[in-house]
Order: structure tokens, then sequence, then C-alpha cells
């Protein structure tokens, strides 16, 4: 009892209320909610080995360019990234495969200057953009190296052709 007395003594000597610090915390609880970094929003995130089975390429890149892609109005719709492909672990990408990104709360970032584990898949449905493009599934295991070593790990472990 006297550690709490001595705390409630101690509040009492910087004139805080507990109503104050209560609405104080709430008010900062709440700015951290609502600040917090965006990201996609996922109903479910793929297992790695779900997957490595269903990406038709998955390869280690690094970004080499971008190229926005600007509507009449000069919003920008989204983002082709250009990326080369030093390590092919399934399918057969170009040397250099361009992945396709809207300009929406779920976007994806490669940054220069990193390696990136990439599932590359096929959608059709984009904004500013028609057509079939490769893009990166923003709730799946892509990643920068070596964060994701655990991941390309697991990939090598489920791809046939690695686990010999």
């Amino acid at each position: 009892m006297r550690g709490i007395s001595r705390a409630i003594l101690s509040a009492d000597q910087f004139n805080v209320r507990p109503v104050q610090t209560s609405r104080y915390f709430l008010l900062v609880l709440l700015s951290l909610l609502l600040t917090g970094s965006a990201q996609a929003w996922c109903e479910t995130h793929p297992s790695v080995e779900a997957e490595t089975r269903e990406a038709p390429l998955i390869f280690i890149g690094s970004l080499i360019g971008t190229t926005k892609v600007i509507d009449k109005d000069g919003f920008i719709c989204g983002t082709f990234f250009q990326v080369r492909a030093k390590e092919m672990l399934k399918g057969a990408p170009a040397p250099t495969v361009e992945l396709y990104c809207d300009n929406d709360s779920g976007r994806f970032e490669i940054d220069a200057g990193f390696e990136y584990l990439i599932f590359a898949h096929y959608e059709e449905h984009f904004d500013g953009v028609s057509g079939r493009h490769l893009t990166i599934d923003e709730c799946g295991n892509y990643g920068a190296l070596p964060k994701s070593g655990k991941t390309l790990a697991a990939v090598r472990k489920a791809l046939p052709i690695h686990s010999k």
C-alpha cells in the first residue's frame, strides 16, 4: 500500500487528475491507431508453400527502374517496377521483369539497393492500365533479403528442383 500511496501522491504533485490522464491515454491510443503505417487489408495470408505452388514466377531480384502511370488529371494511378532477375527459382522470367502496382492502400514497395524474394502473379484488373500484367500479392510472402531468408529457405525446400 505504501508504494501505491506514493504513486498517488506523486501524481497529485504534478496536478494530474485521473480523468485527464485517461483522456490523454485514449487520445494517444486513438492517434496511434489512426496514423499507423498504411498496409494492405488482407483477409488471408497465403502460406509460403501455397504461394510457391500458385505463383508462376518466383525469383530474387533488385529494382532497376520505375515508371509512373499518370491519368489525365495528373493523379498517379500506379507504378511499373522494372526488376532485374538475379536468380530464377520458378518459371522462366526475362532478365528484366516488369511488375505493376496500383496506387492504393494495398500497394507494395520495392526500393533500390536491396534484393527481394518475389512471388509474381498475373492479373488483369488494374486502375489506369489495361491488359495482363505481373504483380506482387501485397498480402503474400515477398520481401527484402536477408530479412526474408527463412521464406527463401522454405521456397527452396518446397520446389522440386531445389530439394534434390
